[in-house]
């Protein structure tokens, strides 16, 4: 791997919230992933290491 970013996945109704509470609220359903890019330019998504 040369080389890996994080992309995010951020809810489009967060610009429509009114409150703190509400924008916190909807930030619970924003989604991360690793992505891995190797010297070939190859995208690959690696599994996450389940806890226990």
């Amino acid at each position: 791997m040369i080389g890996g970013l994080m992309a995010t996945k951020i809810p489009s109704s967060l610009k429509t919230a009114k409150t703190r509470e509400e924008k916190m609220k909807r930030l619970k359903g924003m989604e991360m992933k690793m992505i891995a890019i190797d010297y070939d330019g190859k995208i690959s998504f690696p599994k996450e290491k389940k806890k226990d």
